[in-house]
């Protein structure tokens, strides 16, 4: 049981890392210190690393079983992903004032190698987690709950046409218009989180 409220703990710490960053990210941003934020969404992934297989003991069952292996690979692709890209940007902004305009270059080369495909697919993921975390919900007949969380998995889609954006080399027009957007995809995760920890919360102390 200690385990549990100590996981639940670490669970709700990353959330509010995640506020708190939200809140500070522009200022961040403006003072370059964007290997602090990577730092700190590893932080914040890490936290909730137990979750899915928390998830997957409160809400017994092959639903939540699969749910937790996609949210665990999912939350691990993210970190990993964070990682790179901090000891990149670490070793860019030693290096940067060497031959500025070829590191400008070599950054958004070097970025969109290391985030673009990875983080999507971990989106991926993540929301087919999402998904059968539901189905266990919806088996232990915890409709409310499971329907937000069927709502904010829908985002799926839009992680798969950001997927073929990368991946086909003449994609066709409606998938390109499509933009990717970090702060679609971090906020839905932030509020899936906050969906399964107050779940989770609310089923252990009631």
């Amino acid at each position: 049981m200690t385990v549990i409220v100590t996981i639940l703990a670490f669970g709700w710490t990353g959330i509010f890392l995640f506020f708190l960053l939200s809140i500070k990210v522009n200022g961040l941003a403006k003072k370059n210190e964007y290997a602090l934020i990577h730092v700190l969404f590893i932080l914040i992934f890490s936290s909730w690393l137990p979750i899915p297989l928390i998830f997957s003991i409160l809400f017994a069952g092959w639903p939540a079983q699969i749910g937790a292996l996609y949210g665990i690979l999912s939350l691990s692709l993210f970190i990993i992903a964070m990682a790179l890209q901090t000891g990149h940007i670490i070793y860019s902004n030693r290096h940067a004032h060497e031959q500025k305009k070829l590191w400008d270059n070599y950054d958004s080369w070097m970025m969109s190698m290391l985030s673009d495909p990875i983080e999507v697919i971990a989106g991926i993921f993540a929301w087919i987690s999402a998904i059968f975390n539901a189905i266990a919900l919806v088996h232990h007949n915890i409709g409310f709950t499971s329907i937000i969380i069927f709502l904010l998995s829908l985002q799926i889609i839009y992680c798969v046409a950001l997927l073929l954006r990368s991946v086909l080399n003449s994609p066709p027009q409606w998938i390109n218009s499509i933009k990717p957007n970090p702060y679609i995809l971090n906020i839905g995760l932030f509020l899936y989180f906050l969906v399964i920890l107050i779940r989770l919360t609310i089923d252990y102390y009631l």
